[in-house]
């Protein structure tokens, strides 16, 4: 099924302003401990409600709107901070699987990742994504209903596609990447030789990040291979451990609360990859083909932005690849494309799922900026009770800052490279390393730490 231009037309009428508009009506539901008002018509049982409001002509009656839409419009803005955090616990879930040998099942919760992911970010825009009947948000207490009647995974997709495709949609992803606690767009715009190239980074990264939600509508087969399938028939093998301990070390290290904004480390690594691909798309030719080039735009690009450079990043000698030259192996993986039967297909989605949320989070954090602090504080009505739920922290003793959580993940961190770097590569097996740390597992695959850092909570 594909989009018409009814539909494109009602994904556009999606209104960023209404979202704001919306947004700051939510605290005062969360000074009473709820996300929504009590009696929200959609708070329990949405996609029945929605049934019964937007009756789609079932068995040959015709139905008319009685949606309400002020509840509706609160519904969808609350829910992108919400899948955004349970995108991040599939993650830490799928992380988990992953490092106990499972690759189906980290497969799975991945791909569930993803879309959780996906789906915020699309909330956060105003479009509400549901069973078969889906929203957007066209003005202050105001929703349209979108005429395109597929399910959950095919209009995540298809939506996310459609959208990123305008310029205010560029616009906003790159403004949630900011190497140097600086927008992306400002970097590409500074580098790029025409108005409006950058735009072409942020459309390719919807369409690597979200390649899993996109191949699973085309292939089907694929995803019910990992969700009803017996395994054993056709999983591939897991990866080693020591392996996976590299992986995991390098999301951590990607994730990092080292700044305001959250993610530096990832951001910087996304900004240089980006350059590269715009490089060789304005210029025909690679870095190794034009080098001296290249460093002339990085030098020019580097003295119109100034960004502040440090002991561990030099930002010229980094975008040049002299420092830190090679990528993270996230990274690398979440280029991939195996295919689901192949070793390792897991870490890819693993590592798309992660950018997605990245993004998701970071749109998140934008949404929450727009409130005063007083009102932001509210939300601890949330993620307290979560967090203790989770382990993170007894009950009542949450730290001051929760970058604080960072120094349990530095721990089981430098154990785990202690622990590969001393173990005799044929002893290195999952059962010795849960034996050595039996604690760090659970530390190493609590995803929803980085969703907190992500939200700037």
């Amino acid at each position: 099924m594909t989009m018409g231009p009814a539909t494109l037309a009602a994904i556009q009428t999606a209104n960023p302003a209404a979202v704001v508009d919306c947004f700051s009506r939510l605290p005062q539901h969360w000074s009473n401990n709820s996300f929504l008002r009590p009696n929200n018509r959609y708070g329990n049982n949405c996609i029945d409600q929605i049934d019964r409001d937007y009756c789609r002509a079932r068995q040959g009656q015709p139905g008319r709107n009685k949606v309400v839409n002020s509840h509706l419009s609160e519904y969808i803005v609350a829910s992108s901070l919400i899948h955004s955090m349970d995108g991040w616990q599939l993650l830490g879930q799928a992380a988990h699987a992953h490092l106990n040998g499972d690759p189906d099942i980290a497969r799975h919760m991945a791909y569930y990742a993803e879309l959780r992911g996906a789906m915020s970010l699309l909330a956060c825009q105003g479009i509400g994504v549901f069973d078969s009947q889906h929203f957007a948000i066209d003005g202050k207490r105001s929703v349209k209903p979108i005429p395109y009647r597929s399910g959950t995974h095919v209009f995540t997709w298809e939506a996310l596609d459609a959208w990123i495709s305008q310029p205010s949609a560029s616009a906003t992803v790159l403004s949630v990447v900011t190497p140097g606690g600086i927008a992306a767009r400002d970097w590409l715009d500074a580098f790029a030789r025409l108005p409006g190239q950058s735009g072409q980074i942020a459309q390719g990264w919807i369409e690597g990040w979200g390649l899993d939600l996109k191949q699973m509508i085309l292939d089907r087969k694929a995803r019910n291979l990992s969700s009803y399938r017996p395994t054993a028939f056709h999983s591939a093998p897991a990866t080693g451990i020591s392996q996976s301990l590299a992986y995991i070390n390098d999301f951590w290290r990607l994730s990092e609360p080292s700044s305001p904004s959250g993610f530096a480390t990832l951001d910087a690594y996304l900004l240089r990859q980006a350059l590269l691909r715009l490089f060789k798309a304005q210029e025909g030719r690679s870095l190794l083909q034009a080098r001296r080039k290249f460093e002339r735009r990085i030098e020019i690009m580097v003295h119109a932005i100034g960004p502040r450079s440090s002991a561990s990043l030099d930002w010229k000698q980094f975008l040049l690849g002299e420092q830190h030259p090679t990528d993270p192996i996230l990274l690398t993986e979440a280029a991939g494309k195996l295919k689901p039967e192949h070793k390792g297909h897991d870490l890819q989605v693993i590592g798309r799922a992660t950018l997605m949320l990245r993004l998701a989070g970071g749109a998140c954090r934008q949404l929450l900026h727009t409130l005063p602090e007083d009102e932001r504080s509210m939300l601890s009505f949330w993620w307290r009770p979560l967090a203790e739920q989770h382990g993170l922290w007894p009950p009542g003793n949450a730290p001051s800052d929760l970058s604080d959580l960072w120094a349990d993940v530095e721990v089981a961190l430098q154990d785990a490279s202690n622990w590969t770097a001393n173990t005799p590569a044929p002893e290195q097996n999952l059962s010795a390393y849960s034996a050595s740390f039996p604690q760090s597992m659970g530390v190493l695959t609590g995803a929803h730490r980085a969703g907190m850092w992500s939200l700037g909570l």
